[in-house]
């Protein structure tokens, strides 16, 4: 008998009780108790990377609900909003410039019609006049009138 119990096989966790099962994953051989609880074990296992499975479903399908990118999407239309405003602000300067610009060339250009007239009045009152008048008075006019159909430096 004695050569008998030398030749058993023991159980890899207990070291005392007759190894009977060899688990496939793990190489290991255990008695009736021992393995029953290894399997519990690896069930126990399995049921926490099941766990965090459903958890992961669940984040992924509140990902889709609303996703976390809403940060940046909010970055983002602020960033629009803001560089809106900046150009309706600029192209409101650039209006007034415009308009004072506008005003500016109008005046210098009234001043100028102003002397015209003047010398005009005076030539007709006075009689005083010649080709050389006409011809002077009629290319400031040109002048005057170009001035004001393409003002320059806008």
């Amino acid at each position: 008998m004695a050569a008998a119990t030398a030749d058993r096989t023991v159980c890899d966790k207990c070291s005392k009780a007759k190894g009977i099962s060899r688990c496939e994953g793990c190489s290991r051989i255990f008695c009736y108790n021992d393995f029953i609880e290894h399997r519990h074990d690896l069930n126990k296992q399995l049921d926490d990377i099941v766990i965090n499975h459903d958890i992961f479903r669940q984040d992924l399908t509140e990902h889709k609900v609303e996703p976390k990118t809403r940060a940046l999407h909010q970055q983002i239309n602020d960033w629009e909003c803001d560089a809106i405003e900046k150009i309706r602000r600029t192209a409101e300067e650039v209006r007034q410039i415009l308009v004072k610009h506008s005003n500016d060339n109008t005046i210098g250009i009234e001043t100028k019609l102003s002397k015209l007239t003047d010398q005009l009045r005076h030539g007709r009152q006075e009689n005083d006049f010649v080709e050389t008048d006409l011809f002077q008075w009629k290319a400031q006019l040109i002048q005057l009138t170009e001035e004001i159909n393409n003002p320059s430096n806008i």
